[in-house]
Protein backbone atom coordinates (compact mmCIF):
# COMPACT_ATOMS: atom_id res chain seq x y z
CA UNK A 1 0.00 0.00 0.00
CA UNK A 2 1.28 3.41 -0.93
CA UNK A 3 2.78 5.35 2.03
CA UNK A 4 0.64 8.43 1.24
CA UNK A 5 -2.52 6.31 1.23
CA UNK A 6 -1.50 4.63 4.51
CA UNK A 7 -0.93 8.03 6.20
CA UNK A 8 -4.18 9.38 4.78
CA UNK A 9 -6.16 6.44 6.12
CA UNK A 10 -4.55 6.85 9.54
CA UNK A 11 -5.46 10.55 9.69
CA UNK A 12 -8.98 9.75 8.49
CA UNK A 13 -9.42 7.01 11.10
CA UNK A 14 -8.22 9.29 13.88
CA UNK A 15 -10.58 12.05 12.71
CA UNK A 16 -13.60 9.73 12.67
CA UNK A 17 -12.69 8.32 16.09
CA UNK A 18 -12.22 11.85 17.48
CA UNK A 19 -15.59 13.01 16.17
CA UNK A 20 -17.43 9.87 17.33
CA UNK A 21 -15.85 10.13 20.78
CA UNK A 22 -17.13 13.70 21.15
CA UNK A 23 -13.76 15.39 20.76
CA UNK A 24 -13.61 19.17 20.70
CA UNK A 25 -13.90 19.36 16.93
CA UNK A 26 -16.95 17.09 16.81
CA UNK A 27 -18.47 17.60 20.25
CA UNK A 28 -22.15 16.83 19.89
CA UNK A 29 -23.70 18.96 22.64
CA UNK A 30 -25.68 22.16 22.93
CA UNK A 31 -22.83 23.94 24.77
CA UNK A 32 -21.79 27.14 23.04
CA UNK A 33 -24.84 27.15 20.77
CA UNK A 34 -26.82 30.32 20.20
CA UNK A 35 -30.48 29.75 20.88
CA UNK A 36 -33.89 31.42 20.98
CA UNK A 37 -36.73 30.77 23.38
CA UNK A 38 -39.98 31.27 21.49
CA UNK A 39 -43.37 31.36 23.20
CA UNK A 40 -46.09 33.11 21.20
CA UNK A 41 -48.70 32.38 23.92
CA UNK A 42 -46.66 33.64 26.89
CA UNK A 43 -48.12 37.14 26.68
CA UNK A 44 -46.44 40.27 25.42
CA UNK A 45 -43.70 40.50 22.84
CA UNK A 46 -40.99 40.47 25.54
CA UNK A 47 -41.53 36.72 25.99
CA UNK A 48 -41.96 35.80 22.35
CA UNK A 49 -38.26 35.61 21.42
CA UNK A 50 -35.55 35.54 24.06
CA UNK A 51 -32.00 34.95 22.74
CA UNK A 52 -29.49 32.98 24.80
CA UNK A 53 -26.14 31.19 24.55
CA UNK A 54 -25.85 27.74 26.15
CA UNK A 55 -23.17 27.79 28.87
CA UNK A 56 -22.31 25.14 31.45
CA UNK A 57 -23.49 25.99 34.96
CA UNK A 58 -25.42 29.10 33.89
CA UNK A 59 -29.20 29.58 34.03
CA UNK A 60 -29.68 30.87 30.48
CA UNK A 61 -33.13 32.36 31.08
CA UNK A 62 -33.56 33.31 34.77
CA UNK A 63 -36.97 33.51 36.42
CA UNK A 64 -36.61 37.31 36.56
CA UNK A 65 -37.42 37.32 32.81
CA UNK A 66 -40.82 35.82 33.65
CA UNK A 67 -41.77 37.81 36.77
CA UNK A 68 -40.27 35.09 38.99
CA UNK A 69 -42.45 32.31 37.53
CA UNK A 70 -40.09 29.93 35.73
CA UNK A 71 -36.38 29.56 34.94
CA UNK A 72 -34.77 27.69 32.03
CA UNK A 73 -31.35 26.06 32.39
CA UNK A 74 -29.98 24.56 29.18
CA UNK A 75 -26.89 22.39 29.55
CA UNK A 76 -24.86 20.12 27.23
CA UNK A 77 -27.68 17.61 26.71
CA UNK A 78 -30.56 18.76 28.91
CA UNK A 79 -33.18 21.49 29.19
CA UNK A 80 -34.50 22.14 32.71
CA UNK A 81 -37.77 24.00 33.13
CA UNK A 82 -37.88 24.94 36.83
CA UNK A 83 -41.14 26.43 38.18
CA UNK A 84 -40.76 29.02 40.97
CA UNK A 85 -44.46 29.63 41.69
CA UNK A 86 -47.68 27.66 42.13
CA UNK A 87 -50.45 28.40 39.68
CA UNK A 88 -53.89 27.02 38.90
CA UNK A 89 -54.02 29.39 35.94
CA UNK A 90 -54.01 27.23 32.85
CA UNK A 91 -53.09 28.65 29.47
CA UNK A 92 -54.13 26.60 26.50
CA UNK A 93 -52.56 26.34 24.03
CA UNK A 94 -49.16 26.99 25.56
CA UNK A 95 -46.26 25.76 23.44
CA UNK A 96 -42.66 26.77 24.10
CA UNK A 97 -39.87 26.21 21.59
CA UNK A 98 -36.12 26.20 22.14
CA UNK A 99 -34.55 26.91 18.75
CA UNK A 100 -30.88 26.30 17.92
CA UNK A 101 -30.59 27.78 14.41
CA UNK A 102 -26.82 27.22 14.05
CA UNK A 103 -26.72 23.46 14.78
CA UNK A 104 -26.65 22.45 11.11
CA UNK A 105 -23.84 24.92 10.37
CA UNK A 106 -21.91 23.32 13.26
CA UNK A 107 -22.44 19.89 11.64
CA UNK A 108 -24.87 18.67 14.32
CA UNK A 109 -28.54 17.77 14.63
CA UNK A 110 -31.00 16.95 17.41
CA UNK A 111 -32.09 13.33 17.02
CA UNK A 112 -34.11 12.90 20.22
CA UNK A 113 -35.73 14.93 22.99
CA UNK A 114 -37.53 13.03 25.75
CA UNK A 115 -38.96 13.91 29.13
CA UNK A 116 -36.76 12.52 31.91
CA UNK A 117 -38.59 10.08 34.26
CA UNK A 118 -37.63 12.27 37.25
CA UNK A 119 -39.75 15.16 35.90
CA UNK A 120 -42.79 16.14 37.98
CA UNK A 121 -44.77 17.46 35.00
CA UNK A 122 -46.17 15.34 32.15
CA UNK A 123 -45.34 17.71 29.29
CA UNK A 124 -45.45 16.54 25.71
CA UNK A 125 -42.07 16.96 24.00
CA UNK A 126 -41.25 16.96 20.29
CA UNK A 127 -38.15 17.89 18.32
CA UNK A 128 -36.79 18.84 14.93
CA UNK A 129 -33.12 18.72 13.88
CA UNK A 130 -32.67 22.24 15.30
CA UNK A 131 -35.34 22.72 17.98
CA UNK A 132 -37.10 21.23 20.99
CA UNK A 133 -40.83 21.90 21.37
CA UNK A 134 -42.61 21.57 24.73
CA UNK A 135 -46.41 21.59 25.06
CA UNK A 136 -47.44 22.88 28.50
CA UNK A 137 -51.13 23.25 27.61
CA UNK A 138 -53.64 22.69 30.39
CA UNK A 139 -51.23 21.63 33.16
CA UNK A 140 -51.32 23.48 36.54
CA UNK A 141 -48.01 23.76 38.44
CA UNK A 142 -46.66 24.09 41.98
CA UNK A 143 -43.44 25.84 42.99
CA UNK A 144 -41.46 22.60 43.23
CA UNK A 145 -42.45 21.31 39.78
CA UNK A 146 -39.86 20.85 37.06
CA UNK A 147 -39.47 19.24 33.69
CA UNK A 148 -36.10 17.84 32.66
CA UNK A 149 -35.76 17.11 28.96
CA UNK A 150 -32.92 14.90 27.75
CA UNK A 151 -31.67 16.05 24.35
CA UNK A 152 -29.54 13.91 22.05
CA UNK A 153 -27.31 15.89 19.70
CA UNK A 154 -25.21 13.98 17.16
CA UNK A 155 -22.83 14.86 14.36
CA UNK A 156 -24.89 15.45 11.26
CA UNK A 157 -24.72 12.51 8.80
CA UNK A 158 -23.47 14.79 6.03
CA UNK A 159 -20.35 15.73 7.98
CA UNK A 160 -19.70 12.07 8.80
CA UNK A 161 -20.16 11.24 5.11
CA UNK A 162 -17.52 13.82 4.20
CA UNK A 163 -15.13 12.22 6.66
CA UNK A 164 -15.91 8.73 5.41
CA UNK A 165 -15.97 9.51 1.68
CA UNK A 166 -12.50 10.85 0.97
CA UNK A 167 -10.56 7.54 1.45
CA UNK A 168 -12.81 5.89 -1.13
CA UNK A 169 -12.18 8.72 -3.58
CA UNK A 170 -8.44 8.42 -2.92
CA UNK A 171 -8.46 4.68 -3.64
CA UNK A 172 -10.49 5.18 -6.85
CA UNK A 173 -8.13 7.93 -7.96
CA UNK A 174 -5.14 5.67 -7.24
CA UNK A 175 -6.62 2.89 -9.38
CA UNK A 176 -7.24 5.24 -12.33
CA UNK A 177 -3.74 6.74 -12.18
Amino acid sequence: MNDLLRRGLLVWGLGVAFQCAGGEAGAATLLGQEGRFVCPNCGGTIFQQIPFTVQAGVVEIPSSRFAGQIAFDIEANTILMDWQISSDYIVSPLVQTFEFPNLAAAGMAITAAVLDPSSTLPYNVAFTPDSVVVDLSGIPVVATDFALINVTVVPEPASMALLAGWPIALVLRRRRG
